[in-house]
């Protein structure tokens, strides 16, 4: 179908145009005064400027007096809205109380897109929310060599895309992108979406299906000045006892090291909190050069039925290259009888909050610490030991699962990430260090007794010796010997601390065939410990270093010219690259 016309929209100008299916064409004829800089022909709904598509005849120095050059510009006003995608998907869902679906998007990749706007769509009242992640070029490769895009079960699905890229909630209002601003589409990182919907079902309904939740995304080709970026901040290792009416997590870092990163000043546009039914209140806060500033963000009476977005503190809109960021959230647990850890269940908890921001700045969408282990995640994405342990349901390993029935302040992510250290990347046991059948081996700092258990099961030794919270550890290990020297923070034990040469005097030790050291900064302490005379009992050397004050430089002076060891070597993993710890090996020829 055909049609023509025009409008007289001024005594000199006429717009004539035509349509064919979804083509429309248009043409101006016009009689300008001299010297006219400009003509521009705006399009609306109502006639208005606001949420017009425009293009503009812009006069240029090229041509003659007579018959200047123009310039045609494809132009938009404020309000304006592009082409619309919707990102849906049906589903089934069960009687579980919990369910989390994800489902996979091809996005238009033809060339670099700007996303406005985009909207929730909700259309079932047990979706609790919903979160799309933005696939890096890898997981998109994955991705494309799947048979299927979905949707699958979140629980039973290796899910391949990580970085947060937008929100669902059915509380929330449509985002809207800064007039400077808009969040990249059909780039390497964002031509692959996936989309997980949380439904919670906590009465058991069944037969209950949506016919389609997700988004609806409006974006343009024309680039706005910058593109929009995300950081997702979180604690991962949750342990919640019950009655608790106020329990405060372990404080997650985002360092000082990892903001370094940036090439220049951040502006904060939004963020979105979340927690869990205990979550009770969340702050983010803010350092510079070690003083604290106004927060980021806080609210003091979370509410689990009400997500969405929240603003953040206009007295902190501007993040500096070198600023700490530090996430906190508080619980109360008066409802629980169990202890409550980290997971995606209804009944587990969460603490997170993602910030969008810009410029967008290259491999910095997670920047976290784990527990209150001394290392954070600071990058495009996580390591997958990392993610996996995470986000394992059900597959963490025997040796783990006996771990944590025994040690019950682990959670299952940080005893699943201790056991793939030890038993997958065998982390110890790098540069030549080996554990042969019979060996004899010193654990010092052995947290909670997977290097012991691995070394135990590797050498078969006659002698294992760990210091650490051990005490439910001698149960599994059986006939070998475990010394006791140090207890899980929860404990008040006294206890007499030993070197290693006192323990090396105490029990006759004539050779140590591996001594482990891993201590949280006070590995020099330890080293020092070992008298002289002793140093060539011990035959190989593993050890986790803090790199402060110059201690990985004593660390490796005091091995290669007191301990004597013929090859030392100081190592970083890829995801340790820019912090300050290192893995030292230490062998004899």
């Amino acid at each position: 179908m055909e049609s023509r016309g025009c409008v007289q929209l001024s005594d000199a100008i006429v717009l004539r145009y035509g349509v064919k299916g979804d083509i429309a064409t248009f043409a101006i004829q016009a009689q300008l005064p001299p010297k006219t800089a400009y003509l521009g022909v705006g399009l609306s709904e109502l006639g208005s400027m606001k949420g017009a598509d425009m293009f503009i005849l812009n006069a240029t120095t090229s041509g003659t007096a007579a018959a200047p050059g123009w310039r045609l510009v494809d132009a938009y006003a404020p309000g304006f809205v592009r082409p619309v995608l919707e990102l849906t998907y049906p589903v089934t869902i069960p009687e579980y109380t919990t369910t989390y679906f994800v489902q996979y998007f091809k996005l238009p990749s033809n060339k670099k897109y700007h996303i406005l706007r985009y909207e929730p769509i909700t259309n079932s009242q047990l979706l609790h929310h919903g979160v799309a992640y933005s696939c890096d070029a890898k997981a998109a490769a994955a991705v494309k060599a799947m048979k299927s895009l979905g949707p699958f079960d979140r629980f039973k699905h290796d899910m391949q895309c990580e970085q947060f890229y937008m929100l669902v909630a059915p509380n929330t209002t449509a985002y809207d992108a800064p007039q400077s601003a808009g969040l990249p589409m059909g780039t390497p990182g964002s031509q692959y979406l996936a989309l997980e919907l949380h439904y919670n079902n906590p009465e058991g309904l069944t037969g209950q299906k949506d016919k389609g939740s997700g988004l609806r995304v409006y974006y343009t080709d024309v680039l706005r000045p910058h593109d929009i970026g995300l950081i997702t901040l979180q604690q991962p290792v949750l342990n919640i006892p019950p009655g608790q009416a106020v329990l405060r997590s372990n404080v997650s870092v985002c360092p000082s090291e990892c903001t370094a990163k940036f090439k220049g000043p951040l502006t904060l546009l939004d963020g979105f909190f979340h927690m869990h039914g205990l979550g009770k209140s969340i702050i983010t806060r803010r350092f510079r050069n070690g003083t604290e500033l106004s927060p980021i963000g806080q609210l003091r009476s979370y509410d689990y039925e009400f997500q969405g977005n929240t603003p953040i503190n206009p007295e902190a809109r501007t993040l500096l290259p070198g600023d700490t960021l530090t996430l906190q959230c508080t619980f109360d647990s008066t409802s629980r009888r169990n202890m409550t850890r980290s997971g995606p269940a209804t009944a587990d908890e969460m603490c997170f909050h993602w910030l969008s921001y810009y410029p967008a700045q290259e491999d910095m969408g997670l920047c976290y610490s784990f527990g209150n282990r001394p290392f954070s995640v600071c990058g495009a994405s996580m390591p997958k030991q990392l993610s996996d342990a995470l986000h394992s349901r059900n597959g963490t390993s025997n040796v783990a699962a006996q771990m944590m029935k025994l040690l019950h302040t682990s959670t299952p992510a940080e005893v699943q990430f201790l056991y793939d250290e030890q038993y997958g990347e065998r982390c110890y046991l790098q540069h030549g260090v080996t554990i042969a059948p019979g060996a004899t081996v010193l654990d010092v700092g052995a947290n909670i007794g997977m290097f012991s258990m691995f070394a135990a099961e590797v050498s078969c030794g006659r002698w294992v010796a760990g210091a650490g919270p051990l005490r439910p550890l001698s149960r599994l290990m059986g006939r070998l010997y475990v010394q006791l020297v140090m207890l899980r923070q929860a404990e008040a034990v006294a206890c007499r601390m030993v070197t290693v040469s006192q323990l090396i005097e105490q029990h006759g030790i004539r050779r140590v065939d591996l001594l482990k050291v891993d201590v949280e900064r006070a590995e020099l302490q330890v080293l020092r410990g070992v008298q002289r005379h002793h140093w060539p009992r011990i035959q190989q050397l593993a050890m986790e270093v803090h790199d402060l004050d110059g201690q990985l430089a004593a660390v490796l002076h005091l091995l290669q010219h007191t301990a004597g060891f013929s090859s030392v070597v100081a190592s970083q993993d890829d995801m340790l690259r820019g912090s300050k710890l290192y893995n030292v090996y230490a062998v004899r020829s």
